[in-house]
């Protein structure tokens, strides 16, 4: 299972810390430039390490190269972002189908294509339909508790002529402390027929008052649909 919030817009495995927040209810929160956090990480690049558990147990890499220029499969000048996870499981959960599909171990390279200007996610293109991405929308400049939206959503064609699965990534900004703020990011997918629950995703960040992201976990949650059996939630806390 490819997920999309972690392999295009956010990039997943931000450089990570991952100790506790402030008290958000004896603070005023901060307002802060989210646009120009993931702007940072896009060209900077990075790498976590963190454990599984829940329904699927062991641990987890996950690095991004820092963004180079070049061009996407339909010859657009692009930015992109090379992905690797590479995933240890626990004997017990390797029995399991969904812990086998969501986490695979494979460490293959995946590419993110973003806009040079924009920093926007671009589609990938090529001769072979995959997903087809569009309302993409950039973080605000200006982000404080409550602020929300939808920063893009997609249709996944998985190579055929009728889209299989719809997805949309959404966020939402809470208060953390005094100085920086709770992003979360949440990528839900249904099946594009029906629309039924397929899977989610939902991450979170604390956005620093220095115009950096770092991620504190990720939470993978299944869905009938699916077609794995019953659902599994596991999550990825960043050490």
């Amino acid at each position: 299972m490819r997920t999309y919030l972690i392999t295009l817009f956010f990039a997943l495995a931000l450089v990570a810390c991952g100790g506790g927040g402030g008290d958000s209810s004896s603070t005023t929160a901060p307002t802060l430039n989210a646009n120009a956090a993931f702007s940072t990480l896009l060209t900077s690049g990075s790498t976590a390490t963190g454990t599984l558990t829940g329904s699927c147990s062991g641990s987890s890499i996950v690095t991004n190269s820092p963004s180079y220029l070049s061009k996407n499969y339909d010859g657009i000048s692009a930015l992109i972002v090379e992905y690797k996870r590479v995933d240890s499981l626990s004997a017990a959960s390797l029995t399991q189908a969904a812990c086998a599909a969501i986490f695979s171990s494979n460490g293959q390279i995946q590419k993110a294509f973003y806009s040079p200007t924009t920093y926007l996610i671009m589609n990938e293109g090529g001769s072979t339909k995959g997903k087809v991405i569009s309302g993409q929308q950039a973080l605000p400049t200006s982000a404080t508790a409550g602020t929300n939206g939808t920063l893009l959503s997609y249709l996944d064609y998985q190579g055929g002529a009728t889209a299989v699965t719809s997805g949309t990534l959404t966020y939402a900004v809470a208060a953390d402390s005094a100085s920086t703020l709770l992003v979360t990011a949440i990528e839900d997918v249904t099946v594009a027929s029906s629309g039924a629950p397929y899977y989610r995703v939902t991450t979170t960040y604390r956005l620093n008052a220095n115009n950096t992201l770092t991620e504190l976990s990720v939470k993978y949650e299944t869905f009938a649909a699916l077609g794995l059996g019953s659902g599994t939630v596991t999550t990825f806390t960043v050490n």
